[in-house]
């Protein structure tokens, strides 16, 4: 009797540590399809991002284009036109003129994917003023007037271009439009003598990231999300906002990961804090496991940069 007990009881355990095996294995080989997948989409989200903005920046250099801004630029408008019909992953090209602020971009609606043209120098009051466009990037009706005066020189992707000097990625920002987030490709345009002239930036926005995220079916309780080596959220695919008003702050606020409403998201960035002692110190791609409140966790950190940063 206890030899059948005793017998019973090994197979038991082990079928039970093989299933486990089994889950783990199929865990693990899960989140590193679904990383590289992610990794993937990032290098096609930001690489066009970097080509768009320096072909521009170069086409101002040998006078295809120029940066001044104070009426219709025609020919400008169609070049815009052109690159954004051939970069679909773009949401703004902008030109940022030195002189007075004077703006000249080109947007893809979302809601229908319509390229728009839009202005703001001293012909329109400095009102973003937006312009639909026919099939050979002409500008046709005005479709509307942004509220307010719009200066080039106050954006972010403007000063931190001038600020560094050379091309960047900026810092995460709200667009102008309520509930838009943007990182920008950006340089500053100088001419011969060292004279700044402007700026040139193609904005990614960031829902597009977000969007794809949130479609990657990863499992009922996995998420994925990307952060800033500070820990500031960028994306995730649970589409919480990584910005944040604080009471009593008219300015948005960035959104630290630790910080998130997301229960999955915020317990694996508190054990990544804690087990790397900050989030400066992941140097590599690698896979970990661990237990919260009897719940196992599996994560893989996958760090990202390029030659901008």
């Amino acid at each position: 009797m206890l030899q059948i007990v005793a017998a019973v009881g090994i197979v038991g355990y082990l079928s039970f540590r093989n299933g486990d095996k089994a889950v783990e294995e199929l865990a693990e080989k899960l989140i590193a399809e679904t990383g590289k997948r992610v990794e993937e989409k990032l290098i096609s989200f930001l690489e066009p991002t970097q080509w768009v903005n320096k072909l521009n920046a170069e086409a101002i250099e040998r006078g295809e284009l120029n940066l001044q801004l104070e009426k219709p630029q025609p020919r400008g408008d169609k070049f815009l036109w052109q690159q954004m019909r051939s970069f679909k992953s773009i949401q703004w090209i902008s030109f940022g003129a030195a002189k007075s602020g004077e703006y000249l971009g080109i947007w893809r609606n979302p809601t229908d994917n319509s390229l728009q043209i839009v202005a703001a120098n001293k012909s329109t009051n400095f009102q973003s003023i937006y312009y639909a466009t026919d099939g050979r990037g002409t500008r046709t009706a005005k479709l509307k007037a942004e509220p307010g005066t719009y200066d080039a020189r106050l954006r972010p992707w403007y000063k931190e271009a001038v600020a560094a000097n050379k091309p960047i990625w900026t810092s995460i920002y709200p667009g102008f439009t309520s509930g838009t987030v943007f990182i920008a490709a950006s340089q500053p345009i100088r001419d011969r003598n060292g004279k700044l002239l402007g700026v040139s930036a193609v904005d990614f926005s960031l829902s597009g990231l977000e969007q794809y995220l949130h479609r990657i079916k990863l499992s009922k309780t996995g998420q994925i999300f990307a952060i800033e080596r500070s820990g500031l959220l960028v994306a995730s695919s649970s589409q919480e906002s990584p910005f944040r008003k604080i009471s009593g702050n008219p300015q948005l606020q960035r959104l630290n990961v630790l910080d998130s409403k997301t229960p999955v998201i915020r317990t694996a960035a508190k054990y990544l804090y804690e087990h790397f002692g900050g989030f400066g110190d992941i140097k590599q791609r690698q896979q970990l496991k661990f237990s919260r409140h009897g719940q196992e966790y599996f994560v893989e950190v996958l760090p990202f940069s390029d030659s901008y940063g």
